[in-house]
């Protein structure tokens, strides 16, 4: 789609030209102006037949004169009859068509004029045309074709529409790759591609000699010049931009929104040819993502490398991005894994190599340790044609799962690594890490494995020195991370009946999910295999399973969350078990739909003692709030995405919820509470600035006295009390003796502050100006009666 000027009426306007497909068969190009009270229809410029594959590309010029655009194999350029824009949508385009040896994933073109001693063709005496029009395409196996004075190469050609003669152009190839983005420099001396080598080139078109910027975050999706030349902006796949200086060719401007895998839209261009490997179509396992209790401004979430992060069918996502929810802007981007981001991405089969996918994060209370798993699983590609059995015993061997303790920097800064353990779950061969959970009041993580255990990991200080005869405080302390206790769930502790692991494995898989209580005095984890299983309770001071729950899970389990004191589990059903009372409040059948089981998330909202459920439906979401108390849901709404991370606000009531186009949702209450809660985007929430929080969005006086409701009398030191001042105040005719200089203080019940400034997250807070009416309302006095 392009928009080019037009005149309507008199008047100055735009018109849209923009490529459409008619049936199966055929696509139009067609102009809409813009003005829809001008009396004009849409104006169809030129059908073609659809081509079997490739994209849709479309350029015109500034006036709208000249249109270049390709389908699949097919490059055409358009040529309008009239010359001024008033006219232009009136007239006839005479088009030129040809076939270019591979499909056309980018495009450009660059218009000068003619020098004047060169408009007369002395060979054919006719006056070519005054306009020289430079085309480049880019194709789909990384070449780059370069077309200079097209259009008069076309007109001496002969017959228009088609170009049967081949049309000589200038090769240039250097993407292993399709060439995602062309442009041609202010001048026309250099040209600018991209493609999924994360490398800018600049090619010099005098020598063809490349010039390059490697090492980008992403691949280049799109390029701008600017009117001057004197910069260029550049689009990565990763959802960044970036502005750099043509002079110095190093970056003045860089911005990056959430990085986290999305789905695509569009046919990526590396796929118009058959690949090796496939790009994955969805994203089709939560992305672990966490807020840090210290720092709820601030969601880490984790990423990939931008295009790379699908090529290998699955989603990888091996680094950590920590993004600003105040400011809606990248702080940092760090590997919790290893990663290939300089290397060749494929193998010497053109398989894509795989990367670590970085499983579970969680913080710990304090905010200054943060947990995380990453596996790695080598693809089945790679392993040599044997045997099934022995296909999965090589595989499994070659497993990789760690489990990493980083130490958070001061105010948020890089992490560092302190304690890695090398297959923390093991029995005969690694096994995986099914569960990740914090401890909400004490430094302390517990993670559940398939070898059936779960294990409780704390810090532990070491006292260190340079020889026996130093005292160790001059040297300092490390801290290591150690497994303080284990506890196996693996069979039945209430009724002996044990689960033969080795045996069941060969026809499910395992399940199991782990949450601490809210006081952190026992784990409760969910563990079993394909439908079979039960909720263990684990005491963390002596890691014995003190109690086994049976029947609060069935099919697939999804996640375990505690609220309060209730127990809230997720799997093909929703159960709600009150510990106190020993007994299941209620239970509600999921609905089952197709892909559910892939994105079925649970979280839990301290603040308001109420849960969310996350259900994928189709292309979008469904999200529910529940009360423990009760199986109805208090709120249900339609995200129009699918949810791929669904967590709770640590200071205040609220869900905040990701989806798969990097878009973040907040769930919390009204501030004024006329309704119990509503969905919007952070989009909707207008944060043109930093948000203020909370506490300091609107100041009170300091000598205002803030109290709990109540109708107790209040005492000054000299023993005075409210009545003894009202009487002060009442001369002997009963008038009452109003002084204007001197007001009370406003007395304002706690919790309708509270109702107020704590009814969402800072970053989700209403306006100042909304702020200061809904406690200018509680401050103001009701109207005497008559």
């Amino acid at each position: 789609m392009v928009v080019v000027p037009s005149i309507a009426k008199g008047e100055q306007c735009d018109a849209i030209i923009m490529v459409e497909s008619r049936g199966q068969h055929h696509i139009d190009i067609v102009a809409y102006p813009d003005n829809s009270g001008s009396g004009r229809e849409p104006k169809p410029i030129i059908t073609n037949p659809k081509p079997k594959s490739g994209i849709e590309l479309l350029e015109a010029s500034s006036d709208g004169q000249f249109l270049v655009g390709a389908l699949g194999h097919r490059l055409f350029l358009g040529v309008a009859s009239h010359a001024t824009p008033s006219e232009w949508l009136k007239s006839q385009y005479n088009f030129y068509s040809f076939e270019v040896g591979e499909i056309i994933s980018a495009l450009d073109m660059r218009i000068q004029q003619r020098p004047l001693s060169t408009v007369v063709n002395k060979k054919k005496g006719q006056s070519p045309s005054h306009t020289v029009i430079d085309v480049v395409a880019g194709g789909s196996n990384g070449s780059i074709f370069v077309y200079r004075d097209l259009l008069s190469r076309l007109e001496n050609a002969g017959k228009p529409q088609f170009v049967k003669t081949a049309v000589h152009a200038q090769k240039l190839h250097w993407h292993r790759k399709a060439v995602h983005a062309l442009k041609w420099s202010h001048d026309g001396n250099y040209l600018i591609s991209g493609g999924s080598e994360n490398t800018l080139v600049t090619w010099q078109m005098d020598t063809c000699k490349p010039d390059f910027l490697p090492h980008l975050s992403g691949s280049v999706e799109n390029i701008v010049v600017s009117a001057s030349g004197a910069s260029y902006a550049v689009h990565l796949d990763d959802n960044s931009a970036m502005i750099l200086s043509t002079a110095e060719m190093s970056p003045t401007t860089y911005v990056s929104g959430i990085q986290s895998a999305v789905t695509d839209i569009s046919i990526p261009k590396d796929s118009l040819v058959k690949r090796a490997w496939t790009v994955a179509d969805s994203v089709r396992r939560p992305i672990p993502a966490a807020i840090k209790p210290r720092d709820p401004s601030k969601l880490h979430v984790c990423v990939g490398n931008g295009r790379q992060a699908t090529m290998t069918g699955d989603l990888s996502a091996p680094m950590l991005q920590t993004f600003d929810l105040e400011n809606f802007t990248s702080v940092s981007r760090q590997a919790l894994a290893r990663t290939q981001p300089t290397h060749s991405n494929t193998t010497t089969k053109g398989f894509a190599v795989t990367e670590p996918v970085v499983s579970h994060i969680a913080f710990s209370a304090n905010g200054q340790w943060l947990a995380s798993v990453d596996e790695w699983r080598p693809s089945i590609k790679d392993v040599p044609n044997v045997g099934g059995d022995f296909k999965r015993q090589t595989i499994s061997e070659r497993y990789e799962v760690y489990l990493k303790f980083w130490q958070v920097g001061p105010e948020g800064g890089s992490l560092a690594l302190v304690s890695r353990i090398n297959a923390p779950h093991s029995t005969s061969c690694p096994e995986a890490v099914l569960d990740l959970a914090a401890d909400r009041s004490s430094t302390c993580f517990a993670t559940l494995g398939a070898d059936a255990t779960v294990r409780l990991w704390r810090p532990r200080s070491q006292s260190h020195a340079a020889d026996a005869g130093r005292d160790a405080s001059a040297e300092g302390t490390t801290i290591s991370w150690i497994c303080s206790h284990a506890a196996v769930v693996g069979n039945d502790a209430g009724n002996g009946t044990e689960i033969d692991l080795a045996e069941a494995e060969m026809e499910h898989t395992h399940e199991g999910a782990i949450a601490f209580s809210e006081d952190g005095s026992v784990v409760f984890a969910a563990f079993g295999l394909g439908d079979r299983g039960a909720v263990h309770v684990i005491d963390t001071a002596s890691g014995r399973v003190v109690k086994t729950l049976e029947g609060l899970w069935e099919g697939r389990l999804h996640s375990i969350r505690c609220l309060s004191c209730y127990v809230v589990v997720l799997s093909d059903n929703l159960c709600v078990y009150d510990v106190v009372g020993d007994e299941l409040r209620y239970g509600v059948v999921v609905p089952k739909t197709e892909g559910a089981h892939e994105l079925l998330q649970l979280a839990v909202d301290d603040c308001s003692g109420h849960f969310a459920v996350a259900l994928p439906i189709a292309g979008v979401s469904c999200i529910g709030v529940f009360d423990p108390e009760e199986s109805e849901p208090l709120l249900v709404r339609t995200i129009p995405h699918r949810i791929v991370s669904l967590l709770s606000t640590p200071d205040a009531s609220g869900f905040l919820v990701l989806d798969d186009a990097a878009q973040v949702w907040v769930v919390s209450k009204e501030s004024d509470g006329a309704s119990l809660m509503i969905a919007r985007s952070l989009q909707d929430l207008q944060l043109d600035g930093p948000a203020e929080k909370s506490e300091t969005a609107v100041p009170l006086p300091t000598n205002d006295v803030i109290m709990a409701a109540g109708d107790e009398t209040i005492e000054d030191e000299a023993g005075h009390t409210d009545e003894d001042d009202e009487q002060d105040g009442i001369d002997e005719d009963g008038d009452v003796d109003m002084d204007n200089d001197d007001f009370s203080p406003s007395v304002l019940p706690q919790q309708h502050l509270s109702a107020i400034f704590d009814a969402s997250p800072a970053f989700a807070a209403p306006s100042v100006e909304d702020l200061f009416y809904k406690v200018a309302d509680l401050l103001a006095t009701k109207p005497l009666s008559a």
